[in-house]
């Protein structure tokens, strides 16, 4: 009976280290998997000209493909698309297919040589939207390790240093017909907490939008200027 006890139990532990293996190993696999799909999607050589948008182009179809959307601390690397008025992508993907989830999107009246470029999408309180992640940027602590933004097109790199965060029910940031020294000034003095970021009717803007909940004001803006670095 007892030689049955001990075959039983060497069993057991045979079974019990065979799993403990099986589990590193997975986790190892996990982890490399997780490597490469981070240097899959990081910022490198890859994005530093606009081969990759036609190829995205290509890829899915859709000349309406017009660049990047690059924020490090947030882990986006976004393709930006640009329609014929801001209702389509709202909720079409990249591929044309119809989804509540939409795209993220260059308001139509914008270019990538405009004086002011807004870009949209969608947040959620359900689905892990990209824009979501720009929520982070309600916290001061979070904008000061992460203020700069990329927008990758087919014939440049453009770089922005967030000056403002706002949460707002106003669209003036978005009124074309006022003065863009308006829009400014509106942008500068409505943030949260102060950046101490500079700007003036000289800069290039470039401005986030999306839904907040939660907060008075049904828009979260997050808005930069084109830097050299």
């Amino acid at each position: 009976m007892k030689k049955l006890y001990y075959l039983i139990f060497i069993i057991l532990i045979i079974i019990v280290l065979s799993s403990l293996f099986m589990s590193t190993l997975f986790y190892i696999d996990n982890k490399k998997i997780e490597v490469s799909f981070k240097k899959t999607n990081s910022v490198g050589n890859e994005f530093s000209n606009g081969d990759v948008i036609y190829t995205y182009r290509k890829k899915y179809n859709n000349e309406d493909i017009i660049g990047i959307l690059v924020i490090e601390g947030l882990n986006i690397n976004e393709l930006v698309v640009k329609g014929v008025d801001n209702s389509y992508y709202l909720n079409h993907l990249v591929d044309g297919n119809v989804s509540v989830l939409g795209s993220i999107f260059m308001d139509y009246r914008s270019d990538v040589s405009s004086k002011q470029i807004n870009i949209y999408g969608h947040n959620s309180r359900y689905y892990d939207v990209v824009f979501k992640r720009l929520e982070k940027y309600l916290d001061k602590d979070f904008y000061k390790s992460n203020r700069h933004i990329s927008l990758i097109t087919v014939d440049d790199v453009f770089n922005y240093e967030i000056f403002s965060v706002n949460v707002t029910d106003s669209e003036n940031h978005l009124d074309f017909s006022s003065s863009f020294n308006d829009r400014v000034k509106f942008l500068k003095t409505n943030s949260l907490y102060d950046t101490g970021v500079d700007v003036s009717d000289d800069d290039y803007l470039l401005v986030l939008q999306t839904c907040i909940y939660n907060r008075s004001g049904g828009l979260l803006v997050i808005s930069a200027k084109k830097v050299n670095f």
